[in-house]
């Protein structure tokens, strides 16, 4: 079914008596367009409604390569990843690119078993709400699973909606940490800077206003490799100086705070 194709993208663990798909996810249902993947629903408490992303949006590149051309599923598949780890989404947004840094949380989408939940009250009604829905699921779930909301053929089921109940899941996030090390911080809409160069003595990047700014450099599980505080940073061009001669060659977060805005940037040291 189509929507069990959206539903993909979410993703936690299994509960007894439901079918369910656990994977590290960032919380969106979507469908597939040309230039990559629209978001149709943002599941509340998940790193794409914390990072601020929003139905509409137009998520067109994973970790900086291309979604266009690829079928729903390949794309699926480079949003989907292990829990705890960072990923960066280009979002198109009304013409406007946004870089947008998470971390995948692990989701769990459980199959809400009509017949289960009509007997839970008595085999009395033929329709239910979502608060009657989130009663009957969160009884089921287990104590490290937060329910976030309950949804049927690929969207949030409203709170003055009645359903039937076929076709309904749960998406439940673990709330036991995946990884000890520090999350990564959401992204403003607005980025507040661009990288220009990444090597092993310069890192450059453009800054869209003038102020101190800070410099991170975290490795791919997120940890803090080195932190460069640049305290007269320029409306423009601005470069800093490190060494990076004894860190291994590979993919790295820089991320780049200024002014209480927070914008990252994946980049690869050779």
């Amino acid at each position: 079914m189509q929507f069990r194709k959206i539903l993909t993208v979410l993703a936690l663990a299994s509960v007894a008596s439901f079918a369910s798909e656990v994977f590290g996810g960032i919380g969106v249902t979507i469908y597939g367009i040309s230039e990559g993947v629209q978001v149709v629903e943002v599941i509340p408490g998940t790193p794409a409604a914390e990072a601020g992303i929003l139905p509409g949006d137009k998520i067109i590149a994973v970790d900086q390569v291309s979604l266009k051309g690829l079928t729903q599923d390949q794309s699926i598949e480079k949003l989907r990843g292990e829990a705890g780890r960072p990923v960066e989404a280009t979002v198109l947004r009304e013409g406007e690119k946004l870089s947008m840094v998470m971390r995948r949380a692990q989701l769990t989408v459980q199959d809400i078993d009509a017949g289960s939940l009509s007997a839970w009250y008595g085999n009395k009604l033929n329709q239910f709400d979502a608060e009657e829905i989130k009663v009957f699921a969160e009884s089921k779930a287990k104590e490290t699973a937060t329910l976030l909301g309950v949804m049927r053929q690929g969207h949030l089921i409203s709170s003055e909606a009645k359903v039937a109940p076929d076709d309904v899941v749960g998406v439940f996030i673990d709330q036991k940490p995946v990884f000890e090390t520090p999350a990564v911080s959401n992204l403003t809409k607005k980025a507040s800077s661009s990288l220009k160069a990444f090597n092993r003595k310069v890192i450059g990047f453009e800054l869209f206003k003038e102020g101190p700014a800070s410099i991170k450099i975290l490795d791919p599980n997120g940890e803090e490799v080195q932190v460069i505080d640049h305290q007269n940073g320029l409306s423009g061009i601005n470069s800093v100086t490190w060494d990076g001669s004894k860190i291994p060659s590979g993919r790295y977060m820089i991320r780049i705070e200024q002014n209480g805005a927070v914008s990252g940037h994946f980049a690869v040291l050779r």
